[in-house]
């Protein structure tokens, strides 16, 4: 298991706690993994296999490729579907709220697709993210992705 984390750029260092990867091969016998809430909200690619998220009620679903993890108010298992490549943001507490497009309220607990967030700018940013070879890479790209969201008219109130 590989995990490693990177310190954002100073223009997103209010904003941004870090990045963080996560590579890991397939495991033989999957474990679940509790995820504990900790008032920061996760910008997540998938560029391994997808994970499954376990419900409170026993069901259980994929989650999606790329897509912002809301506000975790209550903890949360996990579980590795195959290999594991995981390319991160984690914000600081409140640090989504100027990228937010829709109520934070309605993103708890939750995935959210980035194209269900920024649209079309949310699939380029997906596409360009997966693409890339390169840690350094998908940080200038989310970095500059989100700047530009930083200082457009939507989000400024």
């Amino acid at each position: 298991m590989s995990y490693k984390t990177y310190t954002p750029g100073r223009d997103l260092e209010a904003f941004v706690k870090c990045y963080w990867t996560l590579e890991m091969p397939k495991e033989t016998e999957p474990e679940r993994q509790r995820i504990v809430p900790d008032g920061c909200i996760e910008m997540i690619f998938h560029y391994g296999d997808l994970y499954r998220q376990h419900r409170s009620d026993g069901g259980s679903f994929i989650q999606p490729k790329c897509f912002v993890f809301g506000q975790i108010t209550e903890p949360l298992e996990i579980e590795a579907t195959g290999v594991t490549g995981i390319f991160a943001v984690r914000f600081h507490p409140e640090g989504f709220t100027p990228f937010a497009t829709i109520s934070l309220k309605d993103m708890e607990n939750r995935p959210v697709p980035l194209d269900e967030l920024f649209a079309d700018d949310g699939v380029a940013l997906a596409e360009e993210v997966l693409s890339s070879e390169t840690t350094e890479e998908r940080i200038s790209m989310v970095e500059k992705f989100l700047l530009a969201k930083l200082v457009s008219r939507e989000s400024v109130d």
